[in-house]
């Protein structure tokens, strides 16, 4: 399905929310969790959570994906003897332009800080390719003024990528500073209301858990395929 590329709400509302919402799951982790689980494991999970993988959009290798035949509305060209209130059709060709990128495709989405009041070409997002499309008179054929409106398109899209990549550059840049304090402040609630119930003097019951991989979410990955969690007796 085709759509208007960076045009659902801007990057800094976006990276904010999602801030918020790994800092909300920090503070509804168990206490018993935080408090037996390794620091720096929690801030490489977290902080692996919160990072955002940029676009990359490789605008020197684009290529045609496919040509067809299509049907071109010309009634509003006026190089055409069309009267006014008629529909004119005439036959054309489309051309499909597929452009390799990286990154997390969701940001095709989102609206970059600096953003140009531009027409961007409607694109199809493919898992490793972008597409959109050019179509034209078959009786009008300009190769040359064809290859201007191609690379006109693209430049429009590599320059809100370009723009998007700074934004979430500064939100990677700045992660760090927001998840790892937010882990040592829902740590220290933790110890502060294990250390009240245990004030009370009233015998706990204690559990038993057997030696296991204790992580207190989903395991994920490293890169060397290994979990972050840690091998313990808890």
């Amino acid at each position: 399905m085709r759509f208007r590329p960076f045009m659902n709400g801007d990057a800094f509302q976006t990276f904010q929310n999602l801030v918020e919402t790994i800092k909300a799951e920090i503070n509804g982790l168990e206490n018993e969790y935080v408090l037996k689980a390794s620091i720096t494991e929690l801030e490489t999970y977290f902080l692996d959570k919160a990072k955002v993988e940029p676009l990359v959009l490789h605008t020197d290798k684009y290529y045609i994906e496919n040509q067809s035949s299509t049907q071109i509305d010309v009634s509003h060209d006026f190089n055409r003897a069309v009267f006014p209130g008629e529909r004119a059709i005439v036959q054309g060709t489309r051309v499909d332009i597929a452009i390799p990128y990286e990154g997390d495709s969701n940001l095709w989405k989102i609206q970059p800080s600096r953003f140009m009041v531009s027409r961007y070409p409607e694109i199809e997002i493919r898992t490793d390719i972008i597409l959109f499309s050019i179509s034209f008179p078959d009786d009008s054929a300009d190769s040359k003024r064809l290859k201007n409106q191609i690379d006109a398109q693209v430049e429009l899209l590599a320059d809100a990528v370009n723009n998007l990549k700074r934004d979430v550059e500064n939100h990677n840049n700045s992660i760090s500073n927001i998840i790892k304090p937010a882990i040592e402040n829902k740590r220290q609630k933790a110890l502060a209301a294990t250390s009240a119930v245990s004030s009370l003097g009233i015998p706990i019951r204690q559990k038993k858990y057997p030696s296991r991989i204790y992580c207190p979410f989903k395991a994920k990955k490293s890169t060397d395929s290994k979990t972050i969690c840690t091998h313990r007796e808890i």
